[in-house]
């Protein structure tokens, strides 16, 4: 498969206690998956294939993710009120096992990256819908 890009995607980040989004663009490539900053073409984020262990999407206030290793290290990242935005917006939660992801996708694109992820990986995308 060609290698594949999508902008308009934001990945949140923290900074002591703070949590800010910076704007970033994903890529799938033959065996990985990675997060480069928009501003400096730079990578942040590389997951191989292999390194995925789950996915989740939710479109909801703030994002969510799948109870287990690596949930312990996600709650902080959202304890802060960034997260009490009053629209929902798409989130994908990507889980490697060593690291993870929280990606705000735009509503178009969306579309596209749930399907381009679950083919190149291999892993279905858990969606969680707003209670």
């Amino acid at each position: 498969m060609a290698p594949v890009s999508y902008s308009k995607v934001k990945l949140l980040v923290t900074q002591g206690s703070k949590t800010s989004e910076v704007d970033v663009r994903l890529g799938f490539d033959a065996d990985s998956l990675t997060v480069w900053l928009e501003s400096t073409n730079t990578s942040v984020k590389v997951f191989p294939y292999s390194s995925i262990v789950s996915a989740v999407y939710s479109q909801s206030k703030h994002p969510r993710w799948k109870e287990g290793a690596g949930a312990a290290v996600l709650v902080g990242v959202f304890a802060t009120p960034l997260f009490f935005m009053k629209s929902t917006k798409h989130w994908l939660t990507i889980q490697a096992k060593n690291d993870f992801a929280v990606l705000r996708l735009d509503k178009d694109n969306s579309k596209t990256i749930l399907p381009s992820f679950e083919v190149r990986t291999g892993i279905k995308v858990e969606v969680q819908l707003e209670k």
